[in-house]
């Protein structure tokens, strides 16, 4: 029988990469997961609201000359 193995998979350079992940540290991994998801909702549900209200406070701010 087969131990399970955990491997954090990201992307560096344009390239996958995969590392081994100590059973010791996988709550910890698991953790820092699921807190950088919810960030992600936050930033995805709050993030136009916060661009409108800067707007309207700052009517000129990255207003410039498009390309």
């Amino acid at each position: 029988r087969k131990h399970p193995m955990w491997l954090f998979s990201y992307q560096h350079g344009g390239k996958r990469r995969c590392l081994y992940v100590p059973a010791a540290l996988v709550p910890q991994l698991r953790q820092a997961l699921a807190n950088g998801r919810a960030i992600e909702a936050y930033l995805h549900a709050a993030g136009p609201a916060l661009i409108h209200a800067y707007r309207q406070a700052h009517p000129r701010a990255g207003r410039g000359a498009r390309a």
